[in-house]
């Protein structure tokens, strides 16, 4: 922008230089051309004058002449008429005075400068005067006054008269070509006027309009250059970034950022040195002064610099700015322009993503490229000081149903309030990461002692089984812990990494909770999840996966009332799969709404089947993984799969966990309510082993209540899961709901839930899961 401010200034003075030259040289021109002219007309005057003055000459002695002559004529006459001798003598004496006078007024009219011409008619009215003159002379010496009397009376007066006409006939002449020649220069002298008037008035016209001209386009360019001027001026004075003008290290010029940004006196900056905004030295160690030095010869070059540099304000704040340092000539002289933009919050923008890159987002723990540096770092020490190191795999158990009924709100707060109890027992030492939503990252050095890692890991247990305090609720989680040691079960953070989730998956699938010490058959199951997780797909597109059929008992009347459809996958590798084992990855896969929506088909295409065959009243229970219950066409699938099959929605059961329940509770009664309309019942599946709240049972529309066969499995020698069981079957009798007991499996549970008047019963006790052959071969064999 300055440097733009100086070029246009620099332009507008040259063109004033120009217009002032142009102007200058014009008068010159002028001037010439005039001086020539009054020259040309002062020599002319001169010339005139000159001849002037002898046609004045000319006449005064021709003037002289005449007079001379009618002296003598007049002299002559008296002395004819005289009779005194006196008298005549003293005529005489006149006459020859007149004479004289003749004779001197025809000496000085031949110095005067006379022409050929002129010079003839005088010698002639000279021959013509002389001898008369001479005779009369003679006679009066010779003769006497009488006889020069007589001779002038008879011959000279006649001849002096001649004379005198021929005398002023050439006076005339010389008077009236004087006056020819002083007329022809003075038209002369005025053409050489009025062409040197013209002549300058045409160099001042043709000037004037090319200095018009000139003027008009300079005017234009000055005013444009003011404009820009302006317009820059503006612009570097509304500039965001400061500007400042160097002038030998020193301070000449800056704008208000500049002022405003090193709160500079806007009264006594000019002036300032360089170094009064410079720290001695940047928070890396380098030199400041000496690297600006360094910057500003390389600018004095001829070099654009941009570097960033951390600048001292007025209140010793270190600014931290980006610099853009160029030289540029104003007014002839070198001047440095320094652009200062204050990146303060980029740098604190910069200094955030970075803090991101490597720290988890919500709970500030380090994230998975931090935790691997850090890991790598404890690896070499305990190499070093051949110790272990413990990483310990943490998964919250339950947490995802949180963030399922709950929202991701609460489930941050969870996550929060975990994070703050797992940092209380880390060591300046240890490390602490998140990776995943529920999975956090232990990492210890422990020397020679694996307890110490057992130990840690009761301890973080202990820890997380506390309440968590939640929207008025306290939620138990409790975690599910993967060990795996350095150098033990693996030299590298990757091996470290994978064994320990995969202890930690072992345990969670197992349901134990607790701490899992990593073992090498890990790897072999690991690896057959991984295998049956990339199956899927093609399991499903080769039907491989399988419906099969539970009965379901009324425990009164022993009558056979439906069965619960039960999903299996007959893996080509590994055999028969229950859903506890592939479900989680169908889910994670993103399939579970294609699989759920043909399991759902199948049911009700068997159970028609069924119908046919004369197996009336049956009524066939489905799951519904909580993630269909996202499918915004869920309902309006099972409407058109009751009315494909013809199957009545009185005759179709869907089973829910406690999870969907809690999941976005207004959108499931939604669709529940929708369905009933159809005639659709619902049942809640596993009750018990979820959540505390109870508050869904009543909100809900449900129909069943399935207790979960961990709690029916100790009803005969666990008296804490009998009351729970006996508590479980009021509560549901109070709120008019069924009661299925899974797990069945002896004759002395099913009698403890005919005492505790349990409605349906379901277990191996009546029967395993089977296809829809062997279901239907049961059905008959029941009947019989």
């Amino acid at each position: 922008m300055v440097e733009g401010k100086g070029s246009f200034s620099s332009g507008s003075r040259h063109m004033q230089r120009r217009l002032y030259l142009g102007f200058g040289a014009l008068l010159i021109l002028t001037a010439c051309v005039v001086a020539v002219g009054l020259f040309r007309m002062s020599a002319m005057d001169n010339d005139l004058q000159h001849i002037v003055e002898r046609v004045e000459q000319k006449t005064v002695n021709l003037q002289t002449m005449l007079n001379a002559v009618q002296q003598r004529r007049y002299s002559l006459f008296m002395i004819s008429l005289m009779d005194d001798p006196f008298d005549i003598e003293e005529e005489w004496e006149q006459y020859n005075q007149a004479a004289s006078d003749y004779l001197s007024a025809r000496e000085r009219l031949l110095q005067s400068g006379l022409d050929v011409t002129e010079k003839t008619q005088l010698h002639q009215l000279t021959l013509a005067n002389q001898p008369l003159q001479n005779r009369t002379l003679s006679i009066l010496r010779q003769q006497g006054y009488e006889a020069a009397r007589e001779f002038l009376l008879q011959k000279a007066r006649p001849g002096q008269q001649q004379v005198l006409d021929h005398l002023y006939q050439f006076y005339q002449q010389v008077r009236l070509k004087s006056a020819q020649t002083a007329h022809q220069m003075q038209r002369t002298n005025d053409l050489v006027f009025w062409i040197t008037f013209f002549l300058g008035a045409t160099v001042l016209l043709l000037g004037g309009l090319i200095a018009w001209m000139v003027a008009g386009r300079t005017l234009l360019q000055a005013s444009e250059v003011e404009y820009q001027q302006r317009r820059f001026k503006a612009l570097f004075d509304g500039s965001m970034d400061a500007v400042l003008l160097w002038n030998n290290m020193r301070l000449s010029e800056c704008n208000p950022a500049a002022i405003a940004l090193f709160g500079l006196d806007s009264g006594r900056e000019a002036g300032l040195h360089l170094d009064a905004i410079l720290p001695e030295h940047q928070e890396d160690g380098s030199y400041s002064r000496a690297m600006i030095g360094e910057q500003f010869h390389r600018a004095s070059e001829g070099e654009s610099t941009r570097f960033e540099f951390d600048f001292k304000q007025w209140n010793n704040r270190v600014l931290p700015t980006e610099v853009r340092l160029n030289q540029l000539m104003l007014d002839g002289q070198a001047i440095h322009q320094m652009v200062v933009r204050d990146i303060s919050e980029r740098r604190s923008a910069e200094q955030r993503i970075d803090y991101l890159a490597y720290h988890d987002h919500l709970t500030g723990l380090p994230n998975k490229p931090l935790l691997l540096d850090r890991l790598t770092l404890t690896i070499r020490q305990a190499a070093l000081v051949n110790s272990k190191v413990a990483v310990l795999n943490i998964n919250l158990r339950g947490f995802h149903h949180i963030n399922e009924s709950l929202g991701h709100e609460s489930g941050d707060k969870v996550l929060l309030e975990i994070a703050t109890r797992l940092s209380d027992l880390c060591r300046e030492e240890d490390t602490l990461a998140r990776l995943g939503a529920d999975e956090f990252i232990f990492v210890r050095m422990l020397g020679e002692h694996i307890e110490v890692a057992t130990q840690l890991a009761q301890n973080i247990s202990t820890e997380l089984a506390k309440l968590v305090a939640l929207d008025n609720q306290n939620m138990k989680l409790g975690a599910n812990i993967g060990i795996a040691l350095f150098p033990d079960d693996g030299l590298t953070t990757v091996e470290l990494l994978k064994n320990a989730e995969s202890a930690m998956q072992r345990l969670r699938e197992s349901g134990a909770g607790g701490y899992q010490l990593f073992t090498e058959s890990m790897n072999a199951y690991a690896l057959r999840r991984m295998k049956l997780q990339a199956g899927i797909q093609q399991g499903i597109e080769q039907q491989q996966f399988e419906v099969v059929y539970q009965p379901q008992q009324n425990i009164s009347d022993k009558n056979l009332i439906g069965m619960e459809a039960l999903l299996r996958w007959n893996h080509p590798q590994y055999g028969t799969l229950h859903p506890d084992e592939f479900i989680p990855l169908v889910e994670d896969a993103g399939l579970i709404e294609h699989l759920g929506r043909w399991v759902l088909q199948k049911a009700c295409t068997d159970t028609c089947l069924l119908e046919k065959q004369g197996f009336r009243h049956l009524r066939v229970a489905v799951n519904l993984s909580s993630l269909q219950f996202r499918d915004t066409g869920l309902v309006e699938f099972i409407r058109h799969t009751l009315r494909e099959t013809g199957l009545p929605g009185s005759s179709l059961e869907l089973e829910i966990t406690e999870s969907t329940a809690l999941f976005s509770e207004d959108k499931v009664l939604d669709i529940m309510n929708e369905l009933r309309e159809d005639g659709v019942g619902f049942a809640i599946d596993d009750f018990g082993t979820g959540y505390s709240s109870l508050s869904y049972l009543y909100k809900l529309p449900l129909d069943t209540l399935k207790i979960d066969r961990g709690f029916v499995e100790g009803v005969v020698d666990n008296r804490e899961h009998a009351a729970l069981v006996a508590s479980v079957i009021t509560l549901a009798h109070k709120l008019n709901m069924l009661v299925v007991a899974e797990g069945v499996e002896t004759t002395a549970q099913l009698n403890f839930l005919r005492s505790q008047a349990c409605d349906i019963v379901q277990g191996y006790y009546l029967g395993r899961p089977m296809s829809l052959s062997d279901f239907e071969g049961y059905l008959k064999s029941f009947a019989a």
